[in-house]
């Protein structure tokens, strides 16, 4: 049985700390009333301002988890939903870490906060984290006027991106299962629902007013691509997809079919790396958006806090070098394992089956 300790990220501003219940099998949250721990080794939610459009992972002491995607609010984004979630062998390791990292973080009164300040105004992403060991609860939450923004611990950071990678996984998994009939050949299924599209948009990062944080650019970018697309890359266009490194090769043809498109004139066309820069795109898979971010070059002064693609050239191909973030170290540790959704595993089975995959 896997015992792990409790969590539970929700959103909300916390106005007094003392008034949380003194129920050992509740802990009080700012928004989300009382969490119940009693059976419950992990929950975790996070959620926009007043709590809508949130995730949720709960995790019981006896290892069955569950899983719940909120989309209360005026401005539904994303797929409602709620399952049963299978951990991953190295998620319940992650798991500890993370409750070892909040426990300390609450200690020594069993309460911590981290919320913006109020004359900044009320925070747009909220969360909270309740850890139960032994009978006892310890409570720590925050907000922040951008996701994952403000004074949110760092060793919290890997596990509110991993509550929000895992549960918009699962949800986009939810609807395919939810839409699959009975009486439809499993390999016609396959076909037309596992396919994998790179939008290349027309505009740029500056033109789409995308900033440099994940939330307000993630939503932009998937109300912009649909009317904004200057060109498409299928997996049929791929050579290889070096899953290791996170690198994409497009054949010869796309590679130049792709530059001419952009160019417009043999000048342009001389310079293809320049054509791309700072260019948004979307990745989509079975119909639905999985990230986006920009072009741009890997040395840039620009602090993005959203996926990114390196573009780079040779032998007559375009090749695409893609990251959680622009982060000129090389350290992406914090965004494991999904890399805000570039390490889909749906992405790699698709390519595997595609015969384009390189481990």
């Amino acid at each position: 049985m896997l015992l792990v300790p409790a969590f539970a990220a929700c959103v909300g501003f916390v106005t007094d700390l003392e008034a949380a219940s003194r129920d050992p099998r509740r802990v009080k949250t700012a928004f989300f009333g009382e969490v119940e721990t009693d059976g419950v080794a992990l929950a975790v939610m996070d959620g926009g301002t007043h709590g809508v459009q949130g995730h949720t992972i709960v995790v019981g002491v006896d290892g069955i988890a569950t899983w719940e995607r909120r989309l209360d609010g005026l401005r539904p984004n994303g797929r409602a939903g709620r399952g049963g979630l299978e951990l991953a062998d190295d998620e319940p390791k992650q798991i500890e870490a993370w409750s070892r990292a909040a426990w300390d973080t609450a200690a020594p009164s069993g309460r911590a906060s981290f919320f913006v300040d109020p004359s900044q105004g009320p925070p747009r992403w909220v969360w909270a984290l309740v850890v139960c060991r032994g009978g006892e609860a310890r409570l720590v939450e925050g907000g922040a006027l951008v996701r994952l923004g403000g004074s949110l611990p760092a060793p919290l950071r890997p596990l509110l991106n991993w509550l929000v990678d895992r549960v918009d996984e699962l949800s986009q998994e939810a609807i395919g299962n939810e839409t699959t009939s009975a009486d439809q050949p499993a390999d016609e299924h396959e076909s037309t629902n596992r396919r994998f599209q790179l939008h290349i948009l027309d505009e740029s990062s500056i033109q789409l007013r995308l900033g440099y944080d994940f939330q307000p650019a993630w939503t932009l970018l998937k109300r912009a691509y649909p009317s904004r697309i200057a060109f498409t890359i299928t997996e049929r266009q791929v050579e290889t997809y070096e899953w290791s490194r996170q690198v994409v090769s497009l054949l010869p043809g796309p590679s130049a079919e792709l530059v001419a498109r952009l160019a417009g004139d043999d000048e342009r066309r001389r310079h293809p790396l320049e054509l791309l820069g700072l260019r948004g795109f979307v990745a989509v898979l079975d119909g639905s958006p999985v990230y986006g971010g920009i072009f741009m070059h890997p040395v840039s002064a620009m602090g993005i806090d959203f996926p990114v693609i390196y573009p780079d050239t040779a032998n007559s191909r375009l090749t695409f070098s893609l990251r959680p973030i622009h982060e000129v170290s090389g350290d992406y540790a914090s965004y494991e394992p999904l890399w805000y959704g570039i390490k889909d595993p749906r992405i790699r089975d698709l390519f595997a089956g595609a015969g384009r995959l390189v481990p």
